[in-house]
């Protein structure tokens, strides 16, 4: 750990002292969360992140991004990370995996840039870029609005940090617009991910279980509109295709994104999103997870459809500013052994600012609207550990969260708040984290049955630059 931090800081400090345009970003952001649970709701034994015998979450981050351009067409971008939190389980349809982590060191980010036609010096009104590097490549979402993100359904449209080239063409239109187009593949082109089988055959090849010696590309292919400018406002979207997406078999995705700006006044506007996403196979997009390892396997996920509207209101006024806003989201999701679940999910939350320094701010989310049955077909008892049979309910799968807080500086924020989220709402906050918060059996369940909720009284402070 030492060697990588004093490696990174000899290399700051050499790019730094050459002449050449350089600029540096970052973040520093720490949250800790004092925990409101019950002793019968702890897991004994139970996974990073779930309640055993210490109920106080925490999180700790700190970003380090530098764009490096030693000659105008040439970029080079590096992005170092350190990172503590305790995690969280896989849940299926409720709750990312996340990893607990220990404040290691990573470079996540590391790529190489080059403008084409300018280095050719072709004066052309479109720009060609070739990027090679460790990046992850993902959908704009131009469809999420709300605070929560519930509308978010092209969250898992990413390729995963990984090792990629891609083309990209962007179009120069007047002001800030700009019509782009990409491909991109993995440096391992046509084996890339290992190939999975999708269905049950016999002991050793069953779904889930690696094809030897087979792989399958990776591929995106996008366009994009971004800021075109319309008598009442502004137009962005996007549409994208990625083969095997998440680094993993996941088969065909697509999805369609859209965003209009409309401007009521100068003080008055209503954003409107709208999404559309489909996922082929072994993607859980309700928990926003994907993998095949112990403790994160989506690879009983088949197709998926999924949409999402994002809406609000927001108001620019001296001294006081406010935002509304509303998400909603719908995904069908079928199961290799499981009857097709449909879950309709709806978010409201609200700021308001004052002086452009103190703020306070509050959201509720219901993760379904109504009660939804996710049973195992009746064809499928053995294979599907002697069943599965769980209505989810409204009272079971919701969330709020209050908070208040100052912004110091235009680029430091301190905030304290309150949030309790349940089951399907799990993967959902305004202000606080889901890999900050240390995960409790719900009231009455069986550590079984894998219902859990987040409850607890936070202050975190955030630094960005």
């Amino acid at each position: 750990m030492l060697k990588k931090i004093i490696s990174m800081y000899i290399f700051i400090f050499v790019i730094t002292n050459l002449n050449a345009d350089i600029r540096i970003s970052g973040n520093v952001t720490g949250i800790a969360t004092f925990g409101i649970a019950d002793d019968d709701q702890s897991v004994p034994g139970g996974p990073d992140g779930v309640f055993t015998d210490r109920k106080n979450g925490y999180y700790m981050e700190s970003n380090l991004g530098i764009n490096y351009r030693p000659v105008s067409p040439f970029e080079i971008f590096f992005n170092a990370t350190m990172k503590s939190r305790p995690g969280a389980p896989y849940v299926p349809l409720q709750l990312i995996y996340v990893d607990k982590q220990d404040f290691q060191i990573s470079v996540d980010t590391i790529y190489g840039k080059i403008n084409v036609f300018e280095a050719l010096s072709f004066d052309l009104p479109i720009d060609l870029f070739v990027r090679a590097g460790r990046y992850n490549i993902a959908a704009k979402g131009y469809q999420n609005i709300s605070g929560y993100k519930i509308e978010s359904v092209t969250g898992k449209m990413e390729t995963s940090t990984n090792f990629n080239f891609d083309l990209q063409a962007d179009y120069l239109m007047p002001g800030s617009q700009n019509l782009s187009f990409m491909v991109a593949t993995n440096y391992r082109l046509n084996q890339a991910v290992q190939k999975l089988y999708d269905n049950d055959i016999e002991a050793g090849r069953m779904h889930g279980d690696d094809i030897t010696g087979e792989y399958a590309p990776m591929i995106v292919a996008s366009a994009s509109l971004a800021g075109l400018e319309l008598p009442f406002g502004k137009f962005s979207a996007e549409s994208i295709y990625i083969l095997n997406a998440g680094g993993f078999n996941t088969g065909h995705n697509a999805a369609v994104s859209a965003n209009f700006g409309i401007d009521i006044s100068r003080e008055l506007s209503v954003p409107l999103g709208l999404g559309f996403a489909y996922y082929e196979k072994n993607t859980d997009v309700s928990a926003n997870s994907v993998g095949n390892y112990p403790g994160n396997i989506t690879t009983d996920m088949r197709e998926t459809f999924r949409s999402g509207l994002g809406t609000g209101i927001r108001y620019t006024g001296n001294p006081l500013s406010a935002d509304l806003n509303f998400g909603f989201s719908y995904s069908h999701i079928n199961h290799i052994y499981r009857d097709p679940i449909s879950l309709f999910g709806a978010s409201v939350d609200g700021k308001l600012t004052f002086d452009e320094k103190y703020f306070i701010g509050a959201g509720f989310i219901a993760g379904t609207i109504g009660d939804v049955r996710w049973k195992t077909n009746p064809d499928y008892i053995t294979e599907d550990n002697n069943g599965y049979d769980h209505t989810f309910d409204f009272l079971d799968n919701y969330g709020y969260e209050i908070y208040g807080g100052i912004k110091f500086l235009p680029t430091c924020r301190l905030v304290v708040g309150y949030v309790h989220n349940q089951g399907l709402a799990m993967n959902y906050m305004l202000e606080n984290m889901k890999g900050a918060v240390i995960k409790y059996k719900q009231k009455g369940t069986n550590a079984a049955d894998s219902l859990y909720e987040i409850r607890g009284i936070y202050l975190k402070l955030e630094m960005y630059w």
